[in-house]
Parts: C-alpha cells; structure tokens; sequence
C-alpha cells in the first residue's frame, strides 16, 4: 500500500513535526526544519552583530575607530543578507510544502492494525506499539520515537530552533487511541 495520503487532514504540529489522519490513517511527517533553521539562526546572528557593530562605531565617532572600519563591517553583513533571505525562503517554502507532497514517517494504520515505514514496510502492530520521548546526545531537545518490540523508529529530532517538539507525544497517542 502506498504511505502517501490522499487527504491527510492535519491533527496537531510542532517544530515541523505534522500528525496527520487520513480515514484510518494516522500520519506522522517531518519537514526536516533543523538544518535550514540552525543556518538562519547563525547567519542572523553575525549578520546582526556585524550591523550592530557598524553602528555603535559610527555613532560613537571615535578618531581611533576609522568610518572606513563601520562600512567594512556593513559591507561583510551584505551578502550575510542575501544568503539568509534564501535560506529563510527555503525555510518558508518546507513549512507551507502540502502534506501530499511529502513521504510520511511512518503510518499508523488503525482498521488493519498495522505500523509502516514511510516506504511501506510493515514494521509492526499497533498493538505492540508505545510512543516515547528519547534522549539525544548533543540537543537540548528531546527525540520522538515509536519502540516496537526489537525496534525503535525515529519518527522526529526535536530542534529548539524549530520549536521543539512541545505536546507532540502525547497528540500522537491520543489521536492513536491509546491513554495519555
């Protein structure tokens, strides 16, 4: 069976993180957020720092600070500007990708009681299933899997640039039927 939705109805979001449904379907999508907005983040913030700094030297019109030195700090800061407005475009353009042209990762499908991939691939039953929360070495944000037994499936990496993950367990279990 094919993973893509026809119809997938959105039931709660975060962090670029979809659970969908789609009749019996529950869908889980990523929109893999975290790289563009890490790079948004970084290129903001020199790009800020070099502005700020091309300012303070000019207002404070000091005969040891040269103009020349705020100008070349405001002309390093331009290009920063033109990388960050593509890749706030890109960041912009994965948040408003419909669900239907995405690859879900994974489908929870609950008239056949089955767990797949985002290939197909039944890894489960729905009945062996349990959402969790797990550790990730390097974030501050936690990962959202689905254990089956013999295995995890990485359904999401929490990012504190994108958001986090917020109640997105517990929406996913609920809307699975299981008791949160």
């Amino acid at each position: 069976m094919d993973p893509r939705a026809t119809n997938p109805v959105e039931v709660t979001s975060s962090g670029g993180v979809v659970i969908a449904e789609d009749g019996p379907r529950v869908l889980v999508y990523n929109r893999r957020l975290g790289p563009l907005a890490v790079t948004a983040f970084v290129l903001g913030l020199v790009t800020f720092i070099l502005v700020a700094n091309a300012v303070l030297f000019l207002l404070l019109d000091d005969e040891s600070l040269p103009a020349a030195l705020s100008w070349g700090l405001l002309a390093a800061a331009v290009p920063l500007v033109a990388v960050l407005t593509v890749v706030w475009r890109a960041l912009t353009g994965r948040r408003r990708a419909p669900l239907t042209s995405m690859v879900p990762v994974a489908v929870f499908d609950r008239s056949t009681g089955t767990v797949t991939d985002g290939h197909g691939a039944v890894l489960g039953r729905l009945d062996q299933l349990s959402i969790q929360r797990r550790f990730q070495w390097g974030s501050s944000s936690p990962a959202l899997v689905a254990r089956l037994p013999g295995q995890t499936l990485l359904l999401a990496k929490g990012n504190p640039f994108t958001g986090g993950l917020g109640r997105l367990d517990q929406d996913l279990a609920r809307t699975l039927g299981f008791q949160v």
